[in-house]
């Protein structure tokens, strides 16, 4: 929880399960430290990234698992389609493929021009070499390093719902919040260019 200001902890608390931990952050610190606090306490051999909008579809979990057993032992990370309104993301849906480094920049360009919403999964044993940015900077730096690490599986099954009527999702334009993160946004951003290049 990164200090949120809903309902999410009594919610999360009110199942009183010992197999949920729940992790808090005292102050808003972004999506991407939040997740590095998450995998420094995680315990499997696989990260599962869902947002507060999102959801997992009936079956996900067991779908994810069996896609993680049969990974290649190089590859560092999964990813699965996602649907919403609109439809099923990416654009360009995935086609079971194991793709590399160069293919995941080939990617990119059509990736920017359309939906590109997926559900990211990384093996654990990449973690702490491979960590998100500290800050309320985008994803991009993570997902360029994990597969520059390793390969990465791009799976045909829809296992997440994206929900665009949540209040307080990331997504959301909030100019003035947008203004407080554009520094942490543009040192990322440099970041990116100076380690993979234009």
């Amino acid at each position: 929880d990164d200090a949120s200001t809903d309902s999410s902890i009594a919610a999360v608390e009110a199942f009183r399960d010992p197999c949920i931990r729940l992790l808090r952050h005292t102050v808003n610190r972004g999506r991407c430290p939040a997740r590095n606090t998450g995998m420094a306490a995680a315990r499997g051999q696989w990260f599962v990234f869902l947002d507060s909008d999102d959801e997992l579809l009936p079956g996900a979990l067991e779908m994810i698992q069996a896609r993680a057993i049969a990974a290649p032992s190089d590859a560092t990370a999964l990813r699965f389609m996602c649907v919403d309104e609109r439809g099923t993301s990416p654009d360009s849906p995935h086609d079971d493929r194991v793709i590399d480094y160069e293919d995941f920049l080939r990617m990119q360009d059509p990736w920017l021009h359309g939906r590109q919403e997926a559900l990211p999964c990384s093996r654990a044993s990449s973690f702490p070499a491979v960590r998100y940015s500290e800050g309320h900077a985008p994803e991009s730096w993570y997902h360029l390093e994990l597969v520059r690490h390793g390969r990465v599986v791009l799976c045909r099954e829809i296992v997440r719902r994206y929900h665009h009527d949540a209040p307080q999702r990331v997504t959301r334009p909030v100019p003035r919040q947008s203004l407080r993160w554009a520094a942490d946004e543009v040192d990322d951003l440099q970041r990116v260019l100076t380690t993979h290049g234009d």
